[in-house]
């Protein structure tokens, strides 16, 4: 058998050929002598095979760089330099690579989650005993798929800190809240910030978890409602909302109206007046009260303003107040408003509240429910 040196010559030989086909071939050729050998390849020989994959690669197919990229993954001393060309190739190639080679460093892991797509990402997050430092980068990126990988891999090192930022984007997304919750190394910090989120089959395993009754969690829960609208009333007092258009300047009708003073409330920066506001109008609870407000679809305080007969033009202003710096109410938002409102029918409206009345927490399960769908249609 001739000496795997002098093959490996002749093969580089072939690479520089210009005949793609023959280059093609040589992919497999490539992956074939590495099985075949008994004795691992020197360092002299890893570059030759690392020369000749780069002078060929464009001309491989895929399914012969995938089984390239499978040797290569197993092997302990295959050079960085050609493990890292391989986690960046497309996903079918570096998958292997990603998830099992140890010869990938943290930073080049990093450096792939950064750059590369969320497949990649995914892949990574497989990977067993990953360090926290690479777990903080995918977290990093928000990903939520790659993120739902990285908490339901077990062997991973997340950081405190990590897992709150991941909670914290638990109130934009559900897909996170059962395997952050259901974690056994989730610390409590992170577990407080989503009570308020998730679903009453999760409350009930926090509860059996952390030893905790239901009623407790509820509470904790009202709190950081609580906190959501002292939050949003700092915001309030640090940043006045822009104008309404001139041509609405009509609609606030006499200035004691209680819908008015919602609005002047809200304008002030004092969310816990309009909140008692609100509640003495509706005769809903502050927990249902609360949610409306919080909520950044308007279709809930529609269906209230709808219920007691309030002017659309009222809801416009009040909905522009609540959305803040984040809402310039220009005229095309103006007019989507108005639209929801008048979409509404009265007489169904007005049995909502009703229900709500009579069931505070169907009023969330509904929030869950959009806010559930919302992010099936988004993934």
């Amino acid at each position: 058998m001739m000496p795997i040196q002098e093959r490996l010559q002749e093969m580089q030989t072939l690479a520089m050929a210009k005949t793609r086909t023959a280059r093609g071939q040589l992919g497999e050729h490539l992956t074939g002598l590495l099985q075949s050998q008994d004795a691992p390849p020197t360092e002299m020989e890893w570059e030759l095979i690392a020369q000749i994959y780069e002078l060929i690669v464009r001309d491989v197919e895929t399914v012969v760089r995938s089984k390239f990229a499978e040797e290569l993954a197993r092997r302990l001393d295959a050079p960085r330099h050609l493990i890292v060309i391989l986690g960046n190739d497309e996903i079918e190639i570096a998958r292997p690579v990603l998830t099992r080679s140890t010869v990938l460093l943290d930073e080049d892991l990093i450096d792939i989650v950064t750059n590369r797509t969320t497949d990649h990402r995914s892949a990574v997050a497989i990977r067993a005993r990953l360090s926290d430092a690479v777990s903080a980068s995918i977290v990093d990126t928000g990903d939520v798929k790659a993120l739902t990988t990285l908490l339901r891999n077990h062997t991973a090192d997340i950081s405190d800190k990590s897992f709150l930022k991941i909670a914290d984007l638990c109130a934009s997304t559900t897909d996170l809240h059962e395997p952050l919750v259901n974690r056994q190394d989730t610390p409590w910090p992170a577990i407080e910030k989503v009570v308020s989120l998730v679903s009453e089959a999760l409350l009930v395993s926090i509860s059996a978890k952390w030893s905790m009754s239901i009623d407790d969690l509820t509470e904790i829960a009202e709190k950081a409602r609580d906190a959501s609208l002292q939050e949003m009333s700092q915001r309030r007092r640090a940043h006045k909302p822009p104008a309404p258009p001139p041509d609405t300047e009509s609609a606030d009708g006499p200035a004691g109206r209680l819908e008015q003073q919602i609005i002047n409330a809200l304008r002030n920066g004092d969310v816990t007046t309009a909140q008692r506001l609100v509640e003495h109008w509706s005769q809903l609870p502050g927990a249902a009260v609360r949610t409306i407000l919080l909520e950044d679809d308007p279709t809930l305080l529609a269906t209230l303003y709808k219920a007691k007969g309030a002017d659309p033009l009222t809801f416009s202003r009040t909905v522009a107040v609540l959305k803040g710096e984040n809402f310039e109410l220009d005229r095309t938002k103006f007019k989507e408003v108005l639209s929801l409102y008048r979409d509404l029918d009265a007489r169904q409206a007005m049995r909502t509240v009703m229900h709500w009345r009579k069931s505070p927490r169907a009023l969330l399960q509904k929030v869950k429910r959009s806010a559930a769908a919302a992010s099936s249609q988004a993934s």
